[in-house]
């Protein structure tokens, strides 16, 4: 993905995105684990487009985020989801300068304390 600047384009690579999410989710509490790799949830990407769809993106559009997830059972799930929208947001925004437009939670499971999942 690449952002224009004043000397020149900036481009960060999708692995950075990869790595933000990833480290975001592991420090959020109740987060268990990442069902999917991160890297093939981003859908839409300033000036490039991850998706079946066959739209155009405008560079100014910023990104729009999809991360698949467990989650502990008994914790409150839109709670836990909503403060890792927020710290997702927040992170990616300040380590790239990429505007966060949306971040998709999917909750495709919970983990039970042995370890057995649902």
């Amino acid at each position: 993905m690449k952002k224009p600047g004043v000397y020149g384009t900036l481009s960060i690579s999708e692995t950075v995105i990869d790595v933000i999410i990833g480290v975001v989710v592991a420090e959020t509490d109740g987060v268990e684990q990442i069902q999917s790799n991160v890297k093939r949830t981003l859908r839409r990407i300033v000036g490039k487009r991850k998706s079946y769809s066959d739209e155009t993106t405008d560079e100014n559009e910023g990104l729009s985020l999809s991360v698949e997830i467990g989650i502990k059972f008994g914790e409150c799930i839109p709670l836990v989801c909503f403060s890792l929208q927020e710290r997702i947001k927040q992170e990616v925004e300040q380590m790239t300068g990429f505007q966060v437009n949306d971040i998709n939670i999917v909750v495709s499971s919970l983990i039970m304390e042995d370890d057995k999942e649902i």
